[in-house]
């Protein structure tokens, strides 16, 4: 059909005769060099399941010379610049070719920020990340992230191409963690799996740490809050984030419910 008659069709039907439009809310993750690969296959692996595109994302550090204490040449902008997209290319390959995938470089004053507002931009559901060994980068963009944060651990094997389906949650009965318990129940039902509630003595951070050992992925919810949350996410979530043996999905404090979204939470843009 020519694309005037099709535009002249929908426009003489009905709002209830229009076609279902299913909004995209993408899963970025990012990428900051080799130890971001995990990042990257746990992020192609998620928007695949939840029928999302893959969002690639690479900052580089951008001084504005009234904020920098010494003078920041464009060549050297431009070559982080260069070096960031080659970055994200190489991540591309990492990713199969039958998934929708975009790109996107942007500059940074500070990575955590960029992050976040890059997930905003695009009304991300779901932002994954590397674990950093500081733990710096992944505690600030939890702390402003508007939409589930998903971490991929260094040095443990990522779940297979059809295994993200044992399913964990971190329960108190908190509201948090019924936001966690919310999108783990709609990641369950996009990968076929099935989430796991069982109760846990000792201390509630160690225990989940290992029994993190027996799921594809454990969901948490953040406590965190005001400038204790600059330290620390809360203490259970922050030993699941350094310490679980699997990936951590991490439920930051501000997401509320929302039927229409993938995980049944806010997305990025939503606030």
């Amino acid at each position: 059909m020519p694309h005037d008659d099709r535009a002249a069709t929908l426009a003489s039907m009905s709002p209830a005769e229009h076609p279902a439009v299913t909004p995209e809310h993408p899963v970025v993750a990012c990428w900051g060099g080799a130890d971001s690969s995990g990042a990257v296959q746990l992020g192609a692996l998620l928007a695949s399941r939840l029928g999302q595109p893959l969002e690639l994302v690479g900052a580089y550090r951008y001084e504005p010379l009234a904020l920098s204490a010494r003078v920041t040449l464009p060549a050297e902008d431009e070559a982080r610049f260069e070096a960031a997209r080659a970055g994200v290319a190489r991540a591309r390959r990492l990713v199969d070719a039958s998934l929708d995938v975009r790109e996107r470089v942007v500059p940074a004053e500070g990575i955590a920020r960029a992050v976040v507002d890059a997930a905003r931009e695009t009304d991300a559901c779901l932002l994954v990340l590397g674990r950093d060994l500081s733990g710096t980068v992944t505690r600030d963009v939890i702390q402003h992230a508007t939409c589930p944060v998903a971490v991929s651990p260094l040095s443990v094997p990522l779940p297979g191409e059809d295994e993200l389906r044992r399913i964990a949650v971190a329960f108190d009965g908190s509201p948090p963690a019924r936001y966690a318990l919310i999108a783990a129940e709609h990641l369950a039902r996009a990968t076929g799996g099935s989430v796991h509630q069982q109760s846990l003595a000792g201390d509630a951070g160690a225990a989940l740490v290992a029994a993190s050992e027996e799921f594809d992925v454990l969901l948490c919810g953040s406590r965190g809050r005001g400038r204790l949350a600059s330290t620390v996410l809360g203490s259970v979530s922050s030993q699941l984030v350094h310490g679980a043996h699997c990936p951590v999905i991490v439920i930051p404090r501000g997401v509320r419910r929302s039927s229409k979204a993938p995980l049944g939470l806010t997305t990025a843009a939503a606030h």
